[in-house]
């Protein structure tokens, strides 16, 4: 059975399916220029979808009883608890890193073009690399018949070497999970469910890690004044166990964004949540995910804020949403072989982002143009009141 990445190496819409390794499937494939639309709706359309849908209130519960699992029934034997609660993380490979990168949109659908989406594409990737994976594609501008073919492939295939499975979806979005493909509406769900215990059993027990950056509704956050207070075993064995587990375990799905806020983006620079999570899997690589989660969310919720010419949309904050059902720590310890990522200083400034940044000088690194794009706050209202003393001594 051929393995993911050499899928993900060779993959396009007509695939040989003989091609069973993941990897393979992924770095195979190639994009088909043919913007195919599924189906015909309008923006109105949309709206009214999202306006008229109808929800079951039958009930949130179910009594599971509670017997416990017998040791041994019809097949299914109960899982030990484990004693280390960590993920094997040394397969041989990391895995395959999806990107999604949707910049331009069916017109149809009157969506702004994403500008600096192309930035944490690439930021992605050599964080990617940084911490081993060597199965890494970008994806632009696909279709959802697109983006189904290839989740569909990709999760067929064998991931059975590979030590977990991540994924980034860069895109506009809305309410109730939706992100938008470059023809249609689509779910997180449809990213997600093609790599549950049930839809791929080479991923079944290890982590799938999916990134989404996206709006989720269209409030803003003004933020709020508040004092930060926060304070400051290692186990190297693995034991493994086979046993029935929940199809929908072992994931982390890391939204930019608290639902029904907007998630900030810079045309230069790239979002704040995507570049935070580059910066810190670089300094913080040696941590668990969800503590270098944790930090990613510190870093977006207090080092940065929107800088704009609107009064409702300026000094706006945001703050990640990290839903995990992980079941144990991963942690990456990078590949020995993966290159570094420029050095940060620990004390670097990102604050706010601008509307229309400059352009890119490609001489510069990407750190350089982080410290000369964003400002703290401080020497945002510093800038202001020399502005003020200037224009009122030319008053005078």
């Amino acid at each position: 059975m051929q393995s993911a990445g050499d899928i993900l190496v060779h993959f396009s819409p007509k695939v040989n399916d003989d091609m069973k390794d993941a990897g393979d499937v992924l770095m195979s494939y190639e994009e088909n220029n043919d913007k195919k639309v599924d189906q015909i709706l309008t923006f109105e359309d949309l709206k009214n979808e999202e306006e008229n849908k109808e929800f079951d209130d039958t009930g949130d519960t179910v009594d599971g009883g509670a017997t416990p699992i017998p040791t041994q029934s019809q097949g299914r034997r109960k899982l030990k608890e484990p004693t280390v609660y960590r993920y094997k993380m040394d397969h041989g490979e990391r895995g395959c890193f999806l990107i999604f990168s949707q910049e331009d949109f069916h017109p149809r659908l009157k969506l702004d073009k994403r500008k600096g989406s192309s930035v944490d594409a690439r930021s992605l990737v050599a964080a990617a690399a940084f911490l081993g994976f060597k199965f890494v594609r970008i994806f632009t501008n696909l279709t959802k018949s697109q983006i189904l073919e290839l989740l569909k492939k990709v999760s067929k295939a064998s991931h059975a070497k590979y030590d977990c499975f991540a994924c980034a979806i860069l895109s506009h979005g809305g309410k109730n999970d939706v992100v938008y493909s470059y023809d249609a509406k689509m779910n997180v769900q449809d990213f997600t469910e093609p790599f549950t215990a049930a839809n791929c059993s080479s991923l079944a027990g290890k982590p799938k890690i999916f990134l989404i950056q996206a709006c989720r509704g269209n409030r803003y956050d003004s933020g709020a004044m508040c004092s930060l207070v926060l304070g400051n075993t290692n186990q190297t064995t693995q034991e493994e166990d086979h046993g029935i587990i929940p199809t929908q375990s072992d994931f982390v799905i890391a939204h930019s964004t608290s639902e029904d806020y907007i998630s900030w983006n810079n045309a230069a620079n790239g979002s704040w949540f995507i570049q935070s999570f580059c910066l810190c899997v670089q300094r913080f690589h040696a941590l668990d995910l969800i503590q270098i989660l944790t930090r990613v969310t510190c870093m977006v919720a207090w080092q940065y804020e929107s800088s704009t010419q609107s009064k409702e949309t300026n000094l706006c904050k945001q703050v990640p949403s990290i839903y995990t059902r992980l079941t144990g720590e991963v942690f990456f310890h990078r590949a020995p072989t993966a290159t570094p990522l420029p050095e940060v200083e620990h004390n670097v400034q990102v604050g706010p982002t601008v509307p229309d940044g400059p352009t890119i000088d490609k001489e510069r690194t990407f750190f350089q143009r982080l410290r000369k794009s964003f400002r703290s706050r401080k020497a945002q209202e510093k800038r202001a009141r020399k502005k003020q003393k200037k224009e009122q001594k030319n008053g005078k």
